[in-house]
Parts: structure tokens; sequence; C-alpha cells
């Protein structure tokens, strides 16, 4: 119901989560492109780009589960703003 912004330290850490995954997901395309590049006859993955890949899941479910307590927690701010409201209301109609 209102307007507010979100809860920036919470909204922070999302956004610094995004970018590390970002920032994952192009150095493992590039890694990807070496690969290609060397063309090796056993095509050989490079040893760096598991890690990378298992990095990138962790923090996708990292963000999926702070983006779930901010929901949460937006919902419940919402809750006590409707009840007060809703108390102010009943409070001055008296």
């Amino acid at each position: 119901m209102s307007n507010q912004p979100p809860d920036e330290p919470a909204n922070q850490v999302v956004q610094d989560l995004l970018a590390r995954i970002r920032e994952i997901l192009v150095e493992n395309q590039r890694l990807r492109l070496e690969r290609d590049e060397r063309a090796l006859p056993e095509q050989a993955e490079d040893p760096r780009v598991a890690p990378l890949e298992a990095e990138i899941r962790r923090l996708r479910t990292e963000v999926q589960a702070m983006r779930a307590q901010l929901e949460a927690g937006l919902a419940e701010r919402d809750a006590l703003v409707a009840a007060i409201q809703r108390t102010v209301d009943r409070l001055s109609r008296k």
C-alpha cells in the first residue's frame, strides 16, 4: 500500500550479488571462447570453467533466497502499515 522504497541494505545485497553473477558469467564466456580458440583435439574443458559454473549456481541460489527474504520483509512491512492505518482511521473516527 505504501510507496516507500524497499529496504536499502537488502536491496544493495541483491544488487551486489547480481553484479557478481554478471562478472562470473562474463569470465565464464571468456574462458569458453579461449577454449574454443585453442581447439584442443581432445576438447578438454578448461579446469577454471567448472568452479565458475558452480559459483554461478551458488550465487543464483543465494540471490533467490535474498529475494524471498526481501519480499517477505516487504509484505510484513505492508501489513504493519495497513494495520497502523486502520488503527489511525478508527481513532480519528472517535
